[in-house]
């Protein structure tokens, strides 16, 4: 029999304990690389105190698609609320089901989806698509309420939904992504008064929330029982807050096209003051204070009106 030499065996030895040690750092590398096998990386989208959208990341046990998918929808609603953010679900919203079938998340909810605003469904639909579909085996949401799907105002279907077809820009990172919700009044049908229409768009950091509110404003209403109060062609020459008085300068077209009178002026004036740093809104043309439009005094700074019923029958009054 063939004796084994001592340092052989060592030799042998080493290179197995060191073949292990090489096989326990990769697997440590590959875990530290590609996360741990257990986990899978979401992202929650809830409104932050500037009232914008954005995702916070996390990681969470992997286990059945739906059983994920149901643990985000609970988090978006019953989560920890963190400093400068606001839960996207309200607490009346029961979760009865959420079922993934080739992609599409269906997610069925109470009677209660009904009774919201049509700005909270929004937020409510965009948080849950968004933070939904960033799990991989879910590219789009459809909902329905006790197992019939949700509904139009219009009666026709809402549809499914993905990242495509919601407010956020599918080619944006969706980490980086913000959108607000603004709150902007047009006229009623009839022309009598201000309604309110609250919509969610997409944000650019560098533009004022001031500049954007007046933008929309000229763009005309989205909903067809409202109608618009200024000119399409009406130009934003500047915009400037200071003190809490906004000072909205704009070009001769508000002088020359301005049809509306009272509701053109406190469309721009109710809607600027949404925002919790302006308390009135002082009116420029072509940088020159106006003092009068037509036989209304613009002369100082105007605050928000609840109602402005009574001041177009006191023009109209004084036109007769």
């Amino acid at each position: 029999m063939k004796e084994i030499k001592f340092d052989t065996v060592l030799k042998y030895v080493g290179i197995a304990v060191l073949a292990f040690i090489i096989i326990i750092a990769g697997l440590a590398i590959a875990s530290f690389i590609g996360g741990n096998a257990d986990t899978v990386s979401v992202e929650y989208y809830y409104l932050s105190s500037n009232g914008k959208l954005k995702a916070v990341s996390a990681r969470v046990d992997n286990t059945n698609v739906s059983d994920e998918a149901m643990n985000i929808l609970t988090q978006l609603r019953d989560g920890q609320k963190m400093e400068g953010y606001t839960l996207t679900v309200p607490k009346e919203i029961e979760f009865q089901g959420v079922t993934v079938e080739d992609g599409t998340a269906t997610v069925d909810l109470n009677t209660a989806y009904y009774n919201m605003s049509s700005a909270d469904s929004v937020i409510l639909r965009s948080s849950i698509v968004w933070s939904l579909t960033s799990l991989e085996e879910i590219q789009s949401v459809c909902f329905t309420v006790n197992e019939k799907e949700v509904m139009k105002k219009d009666g026709t279907p809402l549809g499914v939904l993905n990242r495509d077809n919601m407010l956020i820009d599918a080619e944006i990172s969706a980490i980086n992504t913000e959108y607000a919700v603004l709150r902007l009044y047009f006229s009623n049908e009839d022309g009598t008064d201000l309604v309110k229409e609250e919509r969610i768009i997409e944000i650019n950091a560098n533009k004022a929330r001031e500049w954007t509110i007046l933008e929309q404003l000229i763009s005309g209403p989205i909903e067809s029982d409202k109608k618009p109060t200024l000119s399409s062609d009406l130009v934003i020459r500047d915009v400037t807050t200071a003190d809490g008085i906004c000072y909205v300068n704009l070009s001769q077209e508000f002088v020359t096209k301005n049809n509306n009178g009272y509701m053109a002026i406190y469309s721009m004036v109710n809607s600027l003051c949404t925002l919790s740093h302006i308390d009135k809104v002082q009116f420029l043309v072509e940088g020159k204070k106006l003092d009068m439009l037509g036989n209304i005094d613009l002369s100082q700074p105007l605050e928000a009106r609840t109602s402005i019923a009574d001041l177009l029958e006191k023009q109209s009054s004084k036109a007769e």
